[in-house]
């Protein structure tokens, strides 16, 4: 979705209003001879930046006001990304001055495309000496260097102690294979600041959607009660004529949501079917916690309203950690 062609104006808007203060750009691979490129595009060679042109002011509007979003890193490696054995090989052999592909690339980069940072994402090589030159190559060319550890902490630990200053953030995998992850052990591995426990953005739902459907020969009506904050749904009541079917929709709200305390959620949708029983009106109510199934054979009036979906547990993401 980061790359130039994958951006479109609702995406950057819906970032712009996420209460995220960092997007990282996943993901940018270094080839043999030093050559940068994302989702298989070179975008930088011979010591130019030869990526899509229109990259840069795509990127620069994720950041116009009103927006949350001040900063912009570009992820470099990943899980069989070569990229750092790479980069280990190139400053063996060419060192890291201003003469060196490295240099003149990473240079080229920040200026088309305004990044603040290149974010490591290094799952492979784990040489602790190379990639605290690389940082201070970064810095050099006023690129602060970001971490984003799953394992192996000792590395990460004489990275950021050999980047000083320079290292800006460091992200803690906390999803997939790295869910064990404790941010409270990770702490204790580096001074100056603790780890931001990094949740994968992308893997929450960013909607459920729910059926309902009148099974009857009559009309009814339907409301719904929403018991969350972070929730929003696409309708709050409604009719339904004989045999007719519509859905709603509940949303995370961003707002709210990127800003919780990083543990997990619940919440209940109650869906209520006003009918009339005896001359007396009455309720028909079903709640739908997070992670129950629901179905037919649980609904006990035809006339109720059928959802087809269930909503699942939430976990918010890191406030400042979103993946792009």
């Amino acid at each position: 979705m980061g790359s130039a062609s994958g951006l479109t104006t609702s995406q950057i808007n819906g970032f712009r209003a996420s209460g995220f203060t960092t997007m990282v750009v996943f993901t940018m691979s270094v080839a043999t001879n030093g050559d940068f490129s994302y989702g298989g595009q070179t975008i930088c060679t011979n010591g130019v930046y030869d990526g899509p042109s229109n990259w840069g002011s795509l990127l620069a509007q994720f950041k116009v006001a009103p927006s949350s979003v001040n900063q912009i890193e570009m992820c470099l490696g990943g899980a069989g990304d070569t990229s750092w054995t790479n980069i280990k090989n190139l400053i063996a052999a060419n060192g890291t001055n201003a003469t060196t592909v490295l240099y003149q690339k990473l240079s080229a980069l920040k200026t088309a495309l305004g990044l603040h940072a290149i974010d490591s994402d290094d799952e492979s090589a784990f040489d602790s000496a190379s990639a605290i030159q690389f940082g201070r190559m970064c810095g050099s060319v006023g690129l602060k260097m970001t971490l984003c550890p799953y394992n192996n902490s000792g590395y990460w630990s004489a990275v950021q102690f050999g980047l000083g200053t320079n290292c800006d953030a460091i992200y803690l995998q906390c999803y997939e294979k790295s869910a064990g992850n404790d941010p409270a052990t990770w702490n204790s591995y580096f001074s100056r600041f603790n780890a931001i426990a990094a949740y994968n953005f992308q893997a929450q739902p960013a909607s459920t959607t729910f059926t309902l459907t009148n099974g009857t020969a009559g009309s009814f009506s339907w409301s719904l009660i929403n018991t969350s904050s972070w929730l929003t749904v696409s309708s709050s009541s409604g009719t339904l004529a004989a045999g007719v079917t519509t859905t709603v929709t509940a949303s995370l709200n961003t707002t709210v949501a990127t800003n919780l305390p990083q543990i997990t959620y619940a919440a209940s949708l109650v869906f209520t079917n006003p009918r009339r029983q005896n001359g007396v009106a009455v309720n028909s109510l079903r709640s739908l916690p997070p992670n129950q199934e629901t179905g037919p054979t649980r609904v006990r009036e035809p006339a109720y309203p059928q959802p087809t979906s269930h909503l699942p547990a939430f976990v918010p993401p890191c406030q400042r950690h979103a993946f792009a």
